[in-house]
């Protein structure tokens, strides 16, 4: 592995990264994704890729993204200065500017700070709930997966916030307690099917719908809301991504 050459095309990094044994971090797999990333912002370059091999492509992504998080949650945890170690997860300027992004773009569409929010998809490492808090955003952090649940609320415990966790599935919780509903870019995208269901379902009039989406190449990353999303509930803006950030922010009223 460390003598793997970084790919200077998508397609050729694509085929290195499915290629590869493990996504478990290490600096080798973690030099592969900032180089994808980089090519993805640059906008430079064909794509090349087939439908299927897109899909793959954000299959892996997700993959090692998971095991990311999950390795510096446990690490933040075990550390003698949780915040301290927190700064350094390689990605953190990135989540307190999307944060800042989002929180300003709620400011923009009249609506209030929310009250109650379900930060649905929160992983291991739930770093946008956790920033959105600085900015007043009080709420319950939703995910179906165990192990992601364990260790957030372990990283909650360890960092003294005031966030809860709930273990569920996005597309079976009753939303109308929350008067906004902060829908991860995984759990929103394609393969969301169910959540917007339920939220359509379940959710109070009025209340706020935040989605996050991406456009363009990010797409290579993660996946679009669904085109329907759009009929479902009312649009009230779209925020598109400073440079080095990945996803869009969409807010519906519901």
């Amino acid at each position: 592995m460390s003598n793997i050459a970084v790919p200077s095309t998508i397609p050729t990094l694509y085929r290195t990264l499915a290629s590869l044994d493990s996504y478990e971090p290490s600096p080798e797999t973690n030099r592969l994704f900032s180089r994808l990333v980089t090519l993805v912002l640059s906008d430079n370059g064909s794509i090349d890729l087939e439908e299927t091999a897109i899909n793959n492509l954000r299959t892996i992504c997700a993959t090692a993204e998971y095991r990311l998080e999950r390795h510096w949650s446990g690490r933040i945890v075990e550390s003698d200065d949780p915040q301290t170690t927190l700064a350094q997860f390689p990605y953190i300027e990135n989540y307190q500017r999307l944060a800042v992004m989002e929180h300003e773009g709620l400011v923009e569409t009249g609506a209030s700070v929310p009250d109650h929010t379900a930060f649905v998809g929160g992983g291991p490492l739930p770093l946008s709930a956790l920033y959105l808090a600085n900015h007043g955003w009080s709420g319950t952090i939703i995910d179906h997966n165990p192990e992601a649940v364990a260790l957030a609320r372990a990283l909650i415990s360890a960092l003294e916030t005031d966030l809860s966790i709930h273990l569920a599935d996005g597309a079976v919780v009753d939303y109308a307690d929350y008067d906004l509903i902060h829908v991860a870019a995984l759990v929103g995208g394609t393969e969301g099917d169910g959540v917007f269901d339920q939220i359509e379902a379940t959710a109070d009039t009025g209340s706020v719908l935040l989605a996050r989406s991406a456009h363009g190449r990010r797409q290579l990353l993660y996946p679009p809301l669904p085109d329907d999303t759009f009929d479902r509930f009312h649009h009230r803006q779209t925020v598109r991504p400073p440079d080095g950030i990945i996803n869009s922010a969409v807010y519906f009223q519901v």
